[in-house]
């Protein structure tokens, strides 16, 4: 209980993953930060609205990308 209340109270501000990395494109930058964010409501509601837009993202950068791409 302890460790989420520090949560709670926490005020730090998380760096975009571009601010580390300067190939992460902006837009996926924007995916990270809201699943991130503080606010349950400002993050993705559900797996699936994740994955549309983790597959709005691949499309747009990886137009051949394909499920297989993940395998070892």
């Amino acid at each position: 209980l302890a460790v989420l209340k520090m949560i709670e109270s926490c005020t730090t501000t998380v760096k975009a993953p571009s601010e580390l990395n300067k190939n992460v494109p902006k837009e996926l930058d924007a995916i990270v930060m809201k699943l991130l964010k503080k606010n349950p409501a400002d993050r993705f509601q559900s797996g699936e609205e994740l994955s549309r837009a983790l597959r709005r993202f691949l499309m747009q950068y990886s137009p051949d990308f394909t499920p297989n791409d993940l395998s070892i």
